[in-house]
């Protein structure tokens, strides 16, 4: 940290040396110039509230850093004090006094700071306050993170392996490794059905009417049906191009941790859709069912009078409530990471050879996310009229980081970013919820492609009706499933066995998916961001200003 000695007599003369320090190592990173001189303003005002309270006669001096970490690029201010009410100062109590008075530029100063409030942070610790400013805010913070986890993982668990007995690896990966990830995923399947619940139903009390609700509502779910049904279709062929599997002409697969199969038919699936019982589609995680109830009730809101807007607020703050829940979720993403790599690497021999033995099935199946993708390009810049190059270009960061989430899971960040692209608020609130659930391109892609190829491995063949009913039931099963790692290992599971495929057939993709999991997520939130950003676009209320302006 750099120290600048202050005389007490005379103090201006240090803080212009730190604020010229400041600007010369925020020129060093070559930040944008609206970013510096936003930064520079920042420093500024917070040093300056720091002298207010400052006491040099305990140490004469003034502390400065100016580091990068992970992306971000923070401002790091020290001064001797008493500690002070950082929060209060930031208040305007002031009214604005005529020019030249000295409350007019009080309240100004004050006015500045509260612009940055969600920048700065304050501390006092041995005499000393500090202020924090983050100067920039890296939006692939999340992703270096957890890209240095990953890296640690491998590290920690390739060590463990050469020089740690067997018998460790083993109780480190079954006492803690796995039980932290079970719990992980239970916490994640807790907040999953409540969180789309809400989300849609705080949706709907923005709608003034019925009619603007059908309108918007419809558009939408269309939306993601055609393109939902596109991607089933791509699995479908890439699968006839490819044909993986047709190598392997015997796979005894483990009876072990085999998804026992359940019962599906497509006609079953719409008289499914609503409950018998109010409870049960959240006990169960019935997406489909609990997407109905938001509906019903939701649209039941704005004929019960002064009912609905307390209704309205409480289901507002329950929405807040899971919002926060899941990013509370999130910030664990690196640590679950970590653990998750490092439990693959402790057991890495059988996942090796199950992803070998299935090289060709692997690579169809990143062909057909890829495909995928370029049709939802195609799709944004031929339906929705506008550059798809653009959109990837600010989106890209949310794909790198739900590399290690999921569909669910990137709820909230999808609609910081929404908003980023120039989608209302009222848009994205509706659909980013509801396309994690019937919205799933990457699963539909997979479970087609899956379900056809184990077809093929146990000699059950299909004929061109045979595989548009694979196509059908896919978009189903897709569209009911919750946005969760291993929802397309499940519907894979459900529909192979109405193939007449063996129930054990599930375990011979089971060692990769967890890996092809990782690589359906982008594809997954890419789609539902396509979709509200065309829906948007054809509705007129895309505002393009923020969709082409360069901030990420």
């Amino acid at each position: 940290m750099q120290k600048f000695p202050v005389d007490p007599e005379n103090t201006q003369d240090a803080v212009k040396s730190v604020l010229e320090y400041v600007n010369d190592r925020l020129k060093s990173y070559r930040l944008k110039h609206k970013d510096e001189l936003q930064s520079s303003l920042m420093a500024e005002e917070s040093l300056l509230r720091l002298m207010k309270y400052s006491d040099f006669s305990k140490v004469s001096a003034i502390f400065v850093k100016v580091i990068r970490v992970f992306g971000n690029v923070k401002i790091i201010l020290r001064v001797p004090g008493e500690k002070f009410n950082f929060a209060e100062t930031l208040g305007v109590d002031n009214a604005l006094a005529d020019e030249g008075m000295p409350e007019t530029q009080e309240a100004i100063q004050n006015i500045i700071m509260r612009s940055f409030e969600d920048r700065l942070t304050y501390s006092h610790k041995n005499g000393l306050n500090t202020i924090t400013a983050i100067a920039v805010k890296s939006t692939l913070e999340g992703v270096y993170i957890t890209v240095a986890a990953l890296a640690a993982a491998v590290i920690i668990g390739v060590l463990m392996k050469s020089f740690a007995p067997v018998d460790f690896c083993v109780s480190v990966n079954n006492i803690f490794l796995e039980r932290f990830n079970t719990m992980y995923m239970n916490a994640l399947k807790t907040a999953v059905t409540p969180l789309v619940f809400f989300s849609i139903i705080t949706c709907l009390a923005q709608f003034g009417s019925f009619s603007e609700l059908g309108k918007t509502g419809g558009l939408i779910i269309s939306l993601f049906l055609a393109m939902t049904f596109l991607s089933s279709s791509i699995g479908a062929g890439v699968f006839m191009i490819f044909r993986p599997g047709a190598e392997i002409h015997s796979f005894t697969a483990s009876a072990e941790a085999v998804i026992p199969a359940s019962s599906f038919r497509q006609s079953d699936f719409i008289t499914s859709i609503i409950p018998s019982n109010i409870l049960l589609p959240f006990l169960n995680m019935n997406m489909i069912q609990v997407i109905f109830l938001a509906f019903a009730l939701g649209g039941s809101m704005g004929v019960i009078g002064e009912a609905g807007k307390i209704l309205r607020d409480f289901f507002e703050a329950c929405n807040k409530m899971f919002m926060a829940f899941t990013r509370a979720l999130i910030a664990l993403i690196p640590f679950t990471a970590f653990c998750a790599i490092l439990s693959a690497v402790l057991t890495s021999d059988a996942g090796a050879r199950n992803l070998l033995s299935l090289g060709g099935f692997c690579v169809a199946t990143v062909v057909g996310l890829a495909l995928v993708l370029c049709l939802d390009m195609v799709y944004v810049a031929v339906v929705g009229k506008v550059s798809p190059f653009t959109f990837i270009k600010k989106y890209f960061p949310v794909m790198l980081f739900s590399l290690t989430s999921s569909t669910t899971g990137c709820i909230p960040i999808n609609l910081e970013y929404c908003e980023k692209l120039g989608i209302p608020r009222k848009i994205c609130s509706f659909s980013v919820p509801l396309g994690a659930t019937v919205s799933l391109d990457g699963v539909a892609m997979y479970v087609s492609l899956a379900s056809l190829t184990l077809a093929g491995i146990y000699g059950v063949n299909l004929s061109f009706t045979g595989i548009l009913g694979v196509i059908a039931s896919s978009v189903i099963l897709s569209v009911s499933a919750p946005g969760i790692p291993g929802t397309g290992l499940i519907c894979v599971a459900v529909l192979t066995a109405q193939l007449g495929v063996p129930a054990e057939a599930i375990g011979i993709i089971m060692g990769v998916d967890a890996v092809l999991t990782i690589l359906r997520t982008p594809v997954n939130i890419f789609s539902i961001v396509s979709t509200s950003l065309v829906a948007s676009s054809r509705m007129g209320v895309l505002d393009m200003e923020a969709f082409n302006s360069n901030a990420a």
